[in-house]
């Protein structure tokens, strides 16, 4: 589902872009016209030519005759066209001056080739989504490429009967399974486990690879989303902005609430929390939550409703081990 309101504004933009185009065009049509005064004569020829041409076809009388006439006007064409060639080679001036304006050649400017988008359009679309995502510097750094299983113990956990790296490896396996899958299945993910464990970069993880592939990704912390709410009820003032962002909320293909349970929590919080969750899987819109609480504690925290939407609609995954951001902080004293 592509956001209206970015493409809208994309298409803005190619519009100035030919707008500009066109008038260095001309600019550059005048500047060899007046250095080559023979090109602006064969240009007039051209345009005649190809006006007697059309002309032709549509006339019905004597096949014969229209037939020949077409076949002159073609030759005198190809002989303009040669004469045009040899007066660029001639001059030093490359063929291609006067069309080379555009900041896409395939397109021209226009985002289309056949009624499909351009490659332009797309990474224009890809780069508004980055921007819109809310996390696009840190995506740079954290993404699947750079994830080092290293910092993972080995060391097998008697609680959980495998090691925090064997875990890990694991969850790296269904996150990239889950972006690989993203487009036929609607699955919500729970991440959930101490600070430091690795949950949000792996959030980041399946951001930056759904948005390379144009889909629509909001990353918001849960303090963050609720301040929005709390901002729409009360600033009216910005009330077009900010119901957007809470539109957002319930319609980006995929939404990102990180550390839940830092937000202040009440019955408004509680209420939105659940309308956002269960509107969205009505919708089959995929969501994240990634929280720092145990299972216990969000039994104690957030309300049955809230609860029970989680437990039975999302994939619940567990991050244990040492604290792996501190040990990433660590290291980098060390060199």
């Amino acid at each position: 589902m592509e956001n209206s309101r970015i493409i809208k504004n994309i298409l803005k933009e190619y519009d100035k872009a030919q707008q500009i185009a066109y008038k260095k065009k001309q600019e550059r049509k005048e500047e060899v016209y007046e250095a080559i005064p023979r090109l602006r004569e064969i240009d007039n020829e051209l345009a005649n030519v190809s006006l007697e041409i059309t002309k032709s076809l549509l006339n019905k009388n004597n096949d014969y005759e229209r037939k020949k006439l077409i076949n002159s006007l073609k030759n005198k064409n190809y002989n303009l066209q040669n004469e045009k060639k040899h007066l660029y080679e001639n001059s030093g001036i490359p063929e291609d001056y006067i069309e080379n304006i555009y900041n896409c050649n395939k397109c021209k400017d226009t985002g289309y080739i056949n009624n499909e988008k351009c490659d332009c359009f797309k990474q224009k679309i890809i780069n508004e989504y980055y921007d819109l995502s809310g996390i696009k510097e840190v995506l740079q750094e954290e993404n699947f490429d750079h994830f080092n299983f290293e910092y993972f113990s080995e060391e097998r956990d008697n609680e959980n009967k495998i090691s925090p790296k064997e875990n890990i490896k694991y969850i790296y396996k269904f996150c990239k399974q889950f972006t690989k899958e993203f487009q036929n299945k609607n699955r919500s993910i729970l991440f959930y486990g101490h600070s430091g464990r690795g949950k949000t970069f792996l959030c980041n993880c399946i951001a930056k690879e759904l948005l390379d592939q144009s889909i629509p990704v909001l990353y918001t912390t849960a303090s963050n989303l609720f301040q929005t709410v709390e901002n729409f009820r009360f600033n009216r003032d910005k009330f077009e902005d900010l119901c957007e962002k809470i539109e957002m909320f319930y319609s980006i293909n995929l939404l990102i609430i990180d550390d839940l349970g830092t937000e202040g929590i009440n019955s408004i919080s509680q209420a939105e929390l659940f309308n956002i969750i269960n509107l969205r899987l009505i919708k089959k819109l995929p969501t994240i939550i990634s929280t720092n609480l145990s299972l216990e504690d969000l039994q104690n925290t957030y309300s049955n409703r809230i609860l029970s939407r989680i437990a039975g609609e999302y994939t619940i995954l567990y991050f244990f081990g040492n604290d792996i951001r501190a040990k990433k902080k660590y290291t980098k004293t060390l060199f």
